[in-house]
């Protein structure tokens, strides 16, 4: 899959951008065009060599050209003041090859940015590539020049903005809600493509122009549905195709099919006079536009702006926060005790103790005996916390009754450690797991078990179950937001256990 994905990429980095920068327009698109190879070119060599410092460093030069095509969103928004989808499309495909450029320096260097595993990161580059960048480019092309149907033009412009960030929103939330963004994502690509068929290409002069345009529609039908397929079988347990296979047939139609099929029509379309002199000849007018560039700078007048509040773009386990193994723990911290008297309360889930904020959170994970030991040893090694950016510090590489852990939750000064200790473990044929407390220093009081189990139909499940309540002033402070916080990351344990899951290898 590696090499496949890496040729994508490099496809992306070396024609999409290039091609896409010459239709976009707007100030400082044309000199960034020009010395995009020297971005792309070192972006490019990075993907075949192994990560380190090297790698790191050649692809932090791509990551450094992408964010300043980013800078070019402000500006363009600053000239035009115009929220209309057109416009927000090309806003986003300025700013969805940064996504691509950071995923990049996180792969490279072997950093689980956000908690994201290197294989999903790998895929994320290509994604804001294709999805990210030459979606939204080519809707925002179709929503300018789309004269009949300006309420569909509209509609495709703002889905695929709307759907991309949806997607990566599910990246963090739940698979449900990625599921969601690739429901919006390919109506409004299906929709890219209907009016490239229907309306672009048959005014598109002569017919190689037409039959890129009419090829890059026809294969956004099929990879769409190979991403619907994907994400409702992520989100269902339903079976669907894998990584690898997703990899070499929607990657790699996307990239060839629809994104290289589709610039290459719009940039045949850009030269003065041919688009026009070829729509005069059919008795119709396209926008009369001297070329596709002025064709985003130029609201239709058929479509008012829309002054809708631009929404940010970004969609993968686990961040290298903490040592890998095990800390040996301070005397100071061996000395603290419990925080609460309920202790080993969660091993009856369904009689928790009154006077506390309950917690229950179950989710389907995988089928099998060896997704059920994957996700097991994840739990108590762990890694399913480390998976989600929190940095463990423990005196045991795996769960015990006694050991003594720090969880560091946050960000740089705002990181906080919580101090626990394993109250009880279980290790059964069929269900595996643990439980922490709370210890002096946490910012709660209370315990939480970590279960994973097998049910008689092979269906594995994870289960997170906890009571507690603030410990100090300022989770006294933030109130109901702690127990939604606590949800989310539920969530997110939940999410770093299906990517353990279900990644091949």
């Amino acid at each position: 899959m590696t090499t496949l994905v890496n040729l994508i990429v490099m496809l992306g980095m070396l024609a999409v951008v290039p091609l896409g920068l010459g239709l976009l327009g707007g100030p400082g698109s044309a000199a960034l065009a020009r010395l995009w190879p020297l971005a792309a070119l070192p972006g490019a060599v990075a993907l075949w060599l192994p990560r380190g410092a090297t790698a790191t460093a050649l692809a932090s030069v791509y990551a450094a050209g992408t964010l300043a095509l980013a800078a070019l969103a402000p500006v363009r928004l600053a000239r035009s003041r115009s929220f209309a989808p057109a416009e927000l499309a090309a806003l986003t495909a300025l700013l969805a090859p940064s996504v691509a450029g950071l995923a990049l320096v996180a792969e490279r260097s072997g950093t689980r940015l956000f908690g994201f595993d290197l294989d999903i990161l790998a895929l994320t580059v290509p994604h804001f590539h294709f999805a990210g960048f030459t979606a939204a480019l080519v809707a925002g092309l179709v929503c300018r020049t789309v004269r009949g149907r300006p309420a569909l033009a509209r509609a495709a412009a703002l889905s695929v903005p709307v759907g991309t960030l949806l997607v990566l929103a599910g990246y963090f939330v739940d698979d449900w809600a990625e599921l969601a963004g690739a429901v919006v994502l390919t109506a409004g690509m299906w929709l890219v493509g209907l009016l490239s068929w229907q309306d672009v290409s048959h005014r598109a002069p002569g017919r190689l122009t037409g039959g890129l345009l009419r090829c890059s529609a026809a294969v956004l039908v099929v990879t769409m549905l190979l991403a619907l397929w994907w994400a409702l079988g992520e989100a269902t347990g339903l079976t669907h195709p894998t990584l690898t296979w997703m990899a070499a047939t929607h990657g790699l139609g996307n990239g060839l099919g629809f994104a290289l099929c589709a610039l290459l029509a719009w940039r045949r379309l850009r030269p003065s006079g041919n688009w026009g002199a070829a729509s005069r000849r059919r008795g119709t007018h396209l926008a009369g536009f001297s070329s596709v560039a002025d064709a985003l700078h130029q609201a239709p007048s058929s479509a008012p702006p829309s002054h809708a509040p631009q929404r940010r773009s970004f969609t993968h386990p686990p961040i290298a926060g903490g040592s890998q193994g095990a800390v040996p723990m301070t005397g100071g911290l061996r000395m603290t005790t419990f925080n609460y008297p309920e202790v080993g309360a969660t091993r009856e889930p369904d009689r928790l103790p009154e006077d506390y904020h309950h917690l229950r959170h179950r989710e389907l994970i995988g089928h099998g005996r060896d997704a059920l030991e994957a996700a097991g040893a994840a739990v108590t090694s762990w890694r399913m916390h480390r998976g989600t950016g929190a940095t463990v510090e423990a005196d045991a590489e795996t769960a015990a009754p006694g050991v003594r852990l720090v969880v560091g939750l946050g960000l740089g000064r705002l990181r906080f450690r919580a101090p626990a200790e394993v109250v009880w473990t279980v290790a059964e044929p069929d269900r595996i797991g643990f439980a922490y407390g709370t210890l002096a220093g946490h910012p709660e009081r209370g315990e939480e078990s970590f279960i994973v189990t097998m049910d008689a139909d092979k269906a594995v499940w994870f289960t997170v179950t906890a009571f507690s309540r603030p410990a100090c002033w300022y989770t006294r402070l933030a109130g109901p937001v702690v127990p939604l916080l606590q949800r989310l990351y539920a969530r997110q344990l939940g999410l770093v256990l299906r990517r353990t899951v279900s990644l091949p290898g």
